[in-house]
């Protein structure tokens, strides 16, 4: 009970978005800017500089408005190549990220920023759905980032390889530590191979390496695939 006293977490799903151009006072979007508001003891500069500069970085634009309607509601616009654009005319991809990014933008910064406050654990649901391999890996360096500039801490489930092949690649460039990532593995509990438990605990090393081996079909999957297609063209050539 003393170790979850104070325990701050918050949860982010996977966006099961529905339709609309209109949103109420609860929306993730109009929070952001609420909590933008909040307090004159936070820097609120940087906070937004780097939320627009993710929006930029994932292509998604380069700031975010909203307009009133009937007093109650609003409507979201992200602007882009100088122009605004409802957020629901976007992809799905952009509805992904985007209270990610906002949510994330609106936590308490490091070294003192607002008034004494807890810890906070933010988990998040598969980040990567919907989104190009490319951005993909640039989500390791947006997650980076967040922990370097606000007091979190990030658990993210994930089936990406880009992901984490990119948090391989940070690790090896020392731009983070080995002790910054921990990967825990976990098997169909009806496929587990012989010999290994359902879970295991994997280490990113100095060189980028990992401590141990994933299970069959996740990094494996593609080299499997690449082999299968060269035996298979090589046979329908002879």
């Amino acid at each position: 009970e003393g170790l979850l006293k104070g325990l701050c977490v918050e949860f982010i799903p996977i966006s099961r978005y529905k339709p609309t151009r209109f949103f109420d006072n609860k929306d993730y979007i109009n929070e952001y800017l609420k909590n933008a508001k909040k307090s004159e003891n936070i820097n609120l500069h940087k906070f937004t500089d780097f939320a627009n500069r993710w929006l930029k970085e994932f292509d998604l634009g380069d700031k975010i408005r909203k307009l009133s309607y009937k007093n109650t509601f609003y409507e979201f616009q992200i602007r882009k190549n100088n122009k605004w654009f409802d957020i629901i005319d976007n992809g799905s991809g952009v509805i992904q990220l985007i209270p990610i990014i906002l949510n994330i933008s609106s936590q308490k910064l490091k070294k003192g920023f607002g008034s004494p406050h807890f810890h906070k654990t933010i988990i998040i649901e598969e980040p990567e759905i919907n989104l190009h391999p490319k951005f993909q890996s640039k989500l390791a360096d947006f997650f980076v980032d967040a922990i370097k500039n606000f007091d979190i801490s990030i658990i993210l489930e994930t089936h990406s390889e880009y992901l984490i092949r990119k948090l391989q690649y940070l690790t090896a460039k020392k731009e983070i530590k080995p002790a910054d990532t921990i990967i825990h593995y976990f098997h169909h509990p009806d496929k587990i191979p012989k010999g290994e438990e359902q879970f295991k605990q994997i280490n990113i090393l100095e060189d980028g390496s990992l401590s141990k081996d994933f299970g069959p079909g996740f990094f494996d999957e593609a080299d499997n695939l690449a082999m299968e297609l060269f035996k298979y063209t090589k046979i329908s050539k002879n």
